[in-house]
């Protein structure tokens, strides 16, 4: 009860009803402090865009460190010798479809887990 004080100026008169001593800066907070969806908005939006630039940034670590070798080019690029021989990634029909089936329900349930953050979002109302 105690929480919503700092959000509507009214109900700091509820715990005194009930018997909860405030301290004056929490009072004074509650009632001086207005309400300002822009301020709300604009640390919203910037913690949004931090959060992508840093996950940006380690997916851009992850890459520059990975050593290992995507293509026979590069082998013969990195070692300057011919490459012998190349093993082929073989898999089954049921390998392949069950490959397929999992891309399948991560895209929907990617897919869902956005529309609600975005439903949430556009619905929230604090």
């Amino acid at each position: 009860m105690v929480g919503l004080i700092v959000r509507r100026r009214w109900l700091i008169l509820l715990p005194l009803a009930a018997g909860i001593a405030l301290t004056p800066l929490l009072a004074r907070y509650a009632l001086e402090r207005p309400d300002n969806q822009r301020q709300r908005q604009t640390i919203l939006a910037s913690g949004a865009a931090a959060g992508l630039v840093l996950g940006l940034l380690i997916a851009g670590l992850l890459e520059y460190r990975d050593s290992s070798f995507g293509r026979a080019e590069e082998v013969h690029e990195a070692l300057s010798v011919p490459v012998l021989a190349s093993i082929p990634v073989m898999n089954s029909d049921r390998q392949c479809q069950a490959a397929r089936r999992r891309r399948r329900v991560m895209d929907v349930f990617g897919a869902a887990a956005l529309v609600a953050a975005m439903m949430v979002l556009a619905l929230w109302r604090p």
